[in-house]
């Protein structure tokens, strides 16, 4: 299970990277998992997504109460770890 939680982290960090930053200028982009969804938050950690914040009581699944947790990915972050290996426009 652990390889494929590496490979779905390293597919979303390319293609948010290539794709959304520098085609569609995107600056930041976030994901609100389940905070008793750990697999999802693992595959956000390893795909360079950085931990903000838990939003208690913000959701409802199954009929309960549940947190999220709050992940960013920042553009910045992005063009350090890109910028060598993309064309130059």
């Amino acid at each position: 299970m652990s390889w494929i939680i590496l490979v779905v982290a390293g597919l979303l960090e390319v293609v948010w990277a290539i794709g959304l930053k520098y085609t569609h200028g995107f600056t930041r982009l976030f994901a609100l998992p389940f905070a008793h969804n750990v697999a999802s938050c693992r595959v956000l950690e390893k795909a360079g997504y950085t931990l903000e914040a838990r939003l208690r009581n913000s959701a409802i699944k199954d009929g309960r109460i549940c947190d999220q947790l709050q992940y960013a990915f920042i553009a910045p972050e992005i063009g350090r770890q890109y910028s060598a290996s993309l064309p130059q426009r």
